[in-house]
């Protein structure tokens, strides 16, 4: 036999359904986007959570249900009323589903005010299973967080890797360089136009200048491949804690 709080949700699954879809355009006002679909599925298991913990701590393991029943209230909120048969005497139960919060989406909930001649039998079986599936979602959600935020880094790291793979001659990454350390004497063609002039003075001769222009173009073009060993690999590393924080998923 199934248990009764299984057989009301049965019957309220298109209410629940109403609830979910209002908390929805409620959110989309509010955040002028829509709710992505694992919003859309923990908001149902919040509100199917929230339901059970109101109603469960009043029923038993021997209860039947004798009939479920949705309306709106004379406050124009969803009103469900449940009558529930136990050892010979018939009770009833009436909820009513009050929507509550403020301007902030993060602080607007349903709120379930429970009016009932059943005695309280602290019953919460169903409600520490949904709990458990809301821990279980929590720690997916801050895992597909971290995910995101990696997926970002390494959409930059292999935006670089791109970049500076499309540079092949010393003059491209002379160039690439330039841009990049615009406040750098070395890295500025008029330095080196500027130092020829005077390439007795501060070299000894022409010759000697011409070396040192060419040392410090191997320079940069040795920290260039350098940069783009480092973002490769970054790129790398990324992947493998993507990687890891997905099979962190799958093992929940």
């Amino acid at each position: 036999m199934k248990n009764i709080i299984t057989n009301i949700l049965v019957e309220l699954e298109s209410d629940i359904q109403k609830l979910v879809a209002a908390y929805a355009a409620a959110h989309e006002k509010h955040s002028k986007t829509p709710m992505t679909q694992y919003q859309l599925e923990y908001t149902e298991i919040m509100v199917t959570y929230d339901f059970i913990k109101s109603v469960e701590q009043y029923t038993s393991k021997d209860d039947v249900l004798v009939s479920v029943k949705s309306s709106v209230s004379k406050k124009g909120n969803l009103e469900i009323s449940v009558r529930i048969s136990r050892d010979t005497q018939e009770y009833s139960l009436v909820t009513e589903v009050i929507y509550a919060g403020g301007h902030n989406i993060q602080r607007l909930h349903y709120r379930y005010i429970t009016h009932t001649n059943l005695p309280k039998t602290g019953n919460k079986t169903m409600a520490d299973e949904y709990a458990a599936k809301i821990k279980k979602m929590t720690k997916i959600e801050k895992l597909e967080e971290e995910i995101k935020i990696n997926r970002n880094w390494m959409a930059r790291y292999q935006g670089t890797v791109d970049k500076l793979s499309a540079l092949t001659t010393p003059d491209e990454i002379f160039e690439y360089v330039c841009a990049e350390h615009p406040y750098s004497y070395y890295a500025t063609e008029n330095y080196w136009d500027n130092m020829r002039e005077d390439a007795q003075e501060w070299y000894g001769s022409q010759e000697a200048f011409e070396a040192k222009k060419e040392e410090e173009l191997k320079k940069d073009i040795a920290s260039f491949h350098h940069s783009l060993k480092r973002a490769k690999n970054d790129v790398v590393r990324i992947q493998k804690d993507i990687a890891k924080l997905e099979a962190k998923i799958a093992a929940l």
